[in-house]
């Protein structure tokens, strides 16, 4: 993976959070955390798999 695509994953991984932190925080089912962190998953492997 080149620094932009790095760059790109890490930052999906840090929205994942704050999803999930936020998401946490007004008390929302877990269905819908889990959710998150499985779309942003799928992206970073989109990009693992574009390179």
């Amino acid at each position: 993976m080149s620094r932009p695509e790095i760059a790109l994953a890490v930052l999906l991984l840090l929205a994942a959070g704050l999803v999930v932190t936020g998401v946490a925080l007004l008390s929302v089912p877990i269905g819908l955390m889990v959710a998150g962190v499985l779309v942003a998953a799928l992206a970073v492997l989109f990009l693992v798999a574009v390179s």
